[in-house]
């Protein structure tokens, strides 16, 4: 397993038979943007590659038109977590 996908006990029913098993799921987890240090929206996203599904996130948004309007892209380092952006102006 990777942070991807996260393992989890479940019940399996076929002809009226209950039993106990385990499979393989994608991880779900928030993420956090920040535009200068402020709180901008909160996703949910399967983890990995953060930083190239921020940039992403606000290209769609309309935030940014290339790679040049991002000033850096880093995830934070207090406690809450989250993803901080520097845009360019």
């Amino acid at each position: 397993m990777n942070d991807a996908s996260v393992g989890v006990e479940l019940m399996k029913i076929a002809d009226r038979t209950t039993t106990a098993a385990s499979d393989v799921v994608a991880a779900e987890e928030p993420l956090e943007i920040r535009l200068g240090g402020t709180s901008f929206v909160v996703i949910m996203r399967t983890p990995g590659a953060d930083r190239e599904l921020t940039a992403g996130f606000l290209l769609t948004e309309g935030l940014v038109r290339d790679a040049d309007d991002l000033g850096a892209i880093r995830h934070c380092t207090d406690p809450d977590g989250g993803i901080s952006t520097t845009l360019s102006t």
